[in-house]
């Protein structure tokens, strides 16, 4: 995340946003003590996927044009009966040194066009950067609730990540740090 707060991530925005999604849905499915999808463009999961795995009402499909929607993870608090009507928030992740311009991307309204959620849900954003006191907010008004550096280290500190995500992390520091430093 400092890396990222400092350089942003023009270098290879793909990769590098991609494992940032991944680091922060850890942080989120940590902070909710529940589950997350990962959801951002390009993805393999449609608005079907994200009804059927949390038993909501598909309306409709996002159209293709619209790529992710500026939808990145979904987490949510599930009740072990596999009915709706739980904690779900939507998080827009953004990497990038642009992500003030990324506040407001994610659109509730928009999302409740696609599927009918029996409880609205709530906007999240996570960024690698630490947002100010002063800042801070403003920036939760128009972005929801604020998963900043701070907080997603607080959430993956000492946590043991599914699959290889440690190991890429890792990479993409060491890579970034050789190229910093040639």
């Amino acid at each position: 995340c400092l890396f990222l707060s400092l350089i942003g991530n023009a270098r290879e925005p793909g990769p590098s946003g991609k494992l940032f999604e991944r680091l922060s849905s850890e942080a989120i499915s940590q902070y909710l003590k529940g589950e997350t999808l990962l959801f951002g463009y390009p993805s393999q999961k449609k608005v079907v996927d994200i009804a059927q795995i949390l038993h909501e009402t598909l309306i409709r499909e996002l159209p293709p044009s619209d790529n992710d929607g500026g939808l990145d993870v979904v987490g949510w608090i599930p009740f072990k009966d596999q009915r709706p009507s739980q904690v779900v928030m939507l998080f827009q992740c953004a990497a990038g040194k642009n992500w003030e311009s990324k506040l407001t991307q994610l659109s509730l309204q928009y999302w409740g066009s696609m599927i009918s959620w029996k409880a609205p849900p709530c906007r999240g954003f996570t960024a690698p950067v630490i947002i100010s006191d002063r800042d801070f907010d403003k920036k939760a008004y128009h972005g929801g609730v604020l998963l900043d550096r701070a907080r997603i280290y607080k959430n993956t500190f000492s946590k043991i990540f599914q699959g290889n995500l440690k190991a890429e992390l890792l990479t993409w520091v060491d890579s970034t740090i050789s190229e910093l430093t040639s």
